[in-house]
């Protein structure tokens, strides 16, 4: 397992005090949650960020797909960042 790029900020925080749910395998707890899922009542998600771990669960278990719709990604084909030229891909979109 490597160190993130927020290690610096987040390594000394005692985890016996997140009030949450911890889960070790992120694309597991993600699988979990679409499969509560139907097609009549689907599982939305909202993505605001690169989306490696929805496509890693996807590519794990594609019938998931059909239990979830994402409503919302970033991202421009027609403008660059700051509203300026040049076109600036946002990730998901490239």
């Amino acid at each position: 397992m490597g160190v993130g790029f927020m290690y610096d900020w987040i390594a000394d925080y005692p985890l016996s005090s997140y009030p949450g749910t911890v889960r070790i395998d992120g694309i597991a707890a993600m699988r979990d949650a679409m499969r509560k899922g139907t097609q009549d009542d689907p599982i939305y998600i909202v993505e605001i960020a690169p989306t490696p771990n929805l496509a890693e669960a996807l590519l794990q278990e594609p019938s998931l797909a059909a239990l979830s719709r994402v409503i919302a990604m970033s991202g421009s084909t027609h403008i660059g960042y700051d509203l300026r030229p040049p076109i600036s891909r946002e990730y998901n979109v490239f």
